[in-house]
């Protein structure tokens, strides 16, 4: 049973990193150094 939740918090995770990615060539994310920090850190 935790093993799901935690599963499913980095699923959860996850999705909302890509949702922040949206858009973002690589050129163009790596440039941003506050979403990279935000994303990679």
């Amino acid at each position: 049973m935790r093993n799901k939740m935690i599963l499913r918090k980095m699923q959860t995770y996850t999705m909302k990193l890509l949702k922040y990615c949206e858009g973002y060539t690589y050129e163009t994310f790596q440039a941003d150094s506050k979403l990279v920090d935000a994303v990679c850190v």
